[in-house]
């Protein structure tokens, strides 16, 4: 018997009689009722309807790091070239200048980074990067580590301010509110994933400006934040401060996305945060 032939008697002998055969709005429904039922499984399977916390959450954007020996500092720095003359980090690119004023932040359970904001040494981070640590370790570039005494804490505001050791630093200029507009190309810098070597920049633009439930004024932006950028800064186009990298969306690390970061702005940095120092 052929392959056409048994298939056919099999056909037959399943077949629905006349007086029982489903009317064809009946079949339709059915038809519905499955692809329903296999649409479900599909995006549960994916997580898109897991019963899981809010997504916004702002304190994700640290990495979990102990402060590496020295050891592993130069075999880190060994791997890789760095030039100041072969990266774009010569000394007449204005934005190469302003990311030596980002610093890495390590504390004893995170990692994180950090935007020096006066020449005498003093830092601008996140809260949830240094903890509850009253000193963190601090690479100001090629890792050159430093001491860094954690000087004022604002857990609820999450921020911190530390001092490094008397010296003179590259530092950043602050910025105002009246920098911020919606749509206005911005820069964000830091250390995602803590890699080696001189800080991050990537681009981005101001998506929304909110002030949220506790009175802060936040900046959503779709420039690629990522794991170890938590208390890196946010720059205007002219090279000055405009806000802090505090969170990205997604609670666990398989719902985070792209695209969606936001950063604790400058007029509440400067109310809230130095102003209350």
């Amino acid at each position: 018997m052929s392959l056409g032939a048994a298939f056919h008697e099999i056909r037959q002998d399943r077949d629905i009689s006349p007086s029982v055969r489903p009317s064809a709005s009946a079949k339709k429904g059915l038809l519905v009722f499955a692809l329903g039922v296999l649409v479900g499984l599909s995006v549960s399977d994916i997580g898109v309807f897991r019963q899981e916390p809010p997504v916004e959450t702002f304190r994700t954007t640290s990495i979990e790091f102990s402060p590496p020996s020295p050891d592993q500092v130069s075999a880190a720095l060994s791997a890789i070239t760095i030039a100041d003359d072969g990266l774009g980090l010569a000394s007449d690119n204005p934005m190469a200048v302003l990311t030596k004023s980002v610093v890495r932040v390590s504390s004893n359970v995170a990692a994180g980074s950090g935007v020096i904001i006066d020449e005498g040494g003093g830092v601008l981070t996140s809260a949830h990067v240094v903890k509850d640590s009253p000193r963190v370790s601090v690479d100001v570039g090629q890792g050159e580590w430093l001491e860094g005494v954690v000087t004022y804490v604002d857990e609820e505001l999450d921020l911190a301010f530390l001092t490094l050791p008397p010296g003179r630093y590259p530092a950043v200029e602050l910025g105002h509110g009246g920098d911020l507009n919606l749509g206005m190309p911005l820069t964000v810098a830091g250390y995602p994933l803590n890699l080696p070597g001189w800080a991050s920049v990537t681009k981005g633009h101001s998506l929304r400006l909110f002030t949220d439930n506790e009175g802060w004024r936040m900046i959503q932006t779709d420039a690629a934040v990522k794991l170890g950028n938590s208390g890196g800064p946010v720059l205007s186009e002219d090279g000055r401060l405009v806000g802090i990298i505090s969170s990205i969306v997604g609670e666990y690390q398989s719902l985070r996305i792209d695209g969606i970061a936001y950063a604790i702005s400058i007029d509440t940095i400067r109310l809230r945060f130095l102003d209350a120092m």
